[in-house]
């Protein structure tokens, strides 16, 4: 557990990030949402989603019930007196009549899931997590999974291109994780997800997926976002080519491999947008570390983009003999996706094609690592 402060900056489906590295946190608090006037407080607990509070009209009870024509004017009048007079909304409801228990807490599930999914389609914004926040006693509290918070809220997403821009190259392959039962980081899956889950063969780049899936190009890409977002996907960035002669305990050629391709992807920064590169690499790492916090224990970057390999090392002797090299790929590609997916968002899609050319063109087994 942390506390770190976290805030910053909102893109265009930069939220279910946010989401995702608070629930890896596995801390208590209030995530703080802010576009302009609006402001939505989403308390978590642990990785669960425990409370909201939106300053949205829209979004409160009384007035979904005035739109869905549950509670009548005469009604509204009566419940803005109580409310004046200090008492809380929801008891106020039900001690009028217009809501029984079991209703009450059929729309504050509703509410309480389409107010938290809302900031999904910001395209603006910052975020600010307070630690140790709670929710006021005796508000309505659920129980959510905030990886299936993140799920939902990219279904309600509805602009077209920012899932294609958000994913890597179409040319990376994408592959779907293991079948064994639902860990922390994944949602559940409706019904067309497991559909496109079960088309990540390990083979088929994501623009592949799309063409050959039944749901289109638009609902495919979001559904391959999904997955990513949710720990039921990831790109694959195969394990580059090396002595097969070498010992299976032997890393360190993987290890200087992956290396090779990290000081290209360093180098095509420096070159395109200066010292920020560096930091663009840093907070690649973090993103990576975040994920795999065991094998970037205390790995840092060296001047020329290049990883600690005594220190990748160090930490992959942890690890059963048998699965380190297993480790040691599925960690640094994460790191290599979390890059690629920095030049994308920094300098755009076609400078991050560009990126993966010249990983490709550097020599054979970086070509490999790309799945070619």
């Amino acid at each position: 557990m942390t506390n770190r402060v976290r805030k910053g900056f909102l893109r265009p489906l930069s939220l279910p990030d946010v989401v995702r590295h608070v629930e890896f946190d596995g801390v208590t608090g209030a995530l703080v949402l802010t576009r302009g006037n609006e402001q939505t407080l989403l308390y978590v607990d642990a990785g669960r989603l425990v409370s909201v509070i939106t300053s949205r009209p829209d979004l409160r009870l009384s007035h979904r019930l005035m739109a869905e024509g549950v509670l009548s004017p005469s009604g509204y009048d009566a419940l803005r007196e109580r409310l004046e007079a200090g008492q809380r909304e929801a008891p106020a409801l039900v001690e009028l009549g217009a809501l029984t228990p079991a209703s009450l807490w059929r729309h504050q599930e509703a509410l309480l899931l389409d107010a938290a999914t809302a900031p999904f389609s910001w395209d603006r914004g910052e975020y600010l997590f307070l630690h140790a926040e709670e929710p006021e006693a005796g508000r309505f509290r659920s129980d959510l999974a905030l990886a299936d918070v993140v799920a939902e809220g990219i279904r309600r997403v509805e602009e077209r291109e920012l899932f294609r821009e958000c994913i890597p190259s179409g040319e990376l392959i994408v592959e779907g994780s293991g079948d064994e039962e639902l860990p922390r980081g994944r949602a559940a899956l409706l019904p067309h997800e497991s559909y496109v889950r079960a088309l990540l063969d390990g083979k088929r780049t994501a623009a592949e997926v799309a063409a050959l899936s039944d749901l289109g190009e638009f609902e495919t890409y979001r559904t391959i976002y999904l997955l990513l977002a949710t720990g039921h996907g990831r790109l694959r960035v195969a394990e580059p080519a090396v002595d097969p002669a070498g010992s299976e305990r032997d890393l360190r050629p993987v290890l200087r491999a992956y290396n090779d391709l990290f000081a290209c992807l360093q180098q095509y920064l420096l070159t395109e947008v200066g010292p920020i590169a560096v930091q663009l690499l840093e907070k690649s790492l973090r993103e990576a570390r975040s994920l795999n916090a065991d094998l970037f224990e205390n790995v840092a970057l060296a001047p020329e983009g290049t990883l600690d390999e005594i220190a990748l090392e160090r930490n992959l002797r942890k690890v059963a003999p048998e699965l380190r090299r297993a480790a040691a790929v599925t960690g640094l590609n994460e790191f290599v996706y979390a890059t690629l997916l920095a030049v994308k968002r920094t300098l755009g899609p076609e400078h991050e094609a560009e990126a993966v050319r010249r990983l490709r063109a550097r020599r054979p087994e970086a070509r490999l690592a790309l799945g070619s």
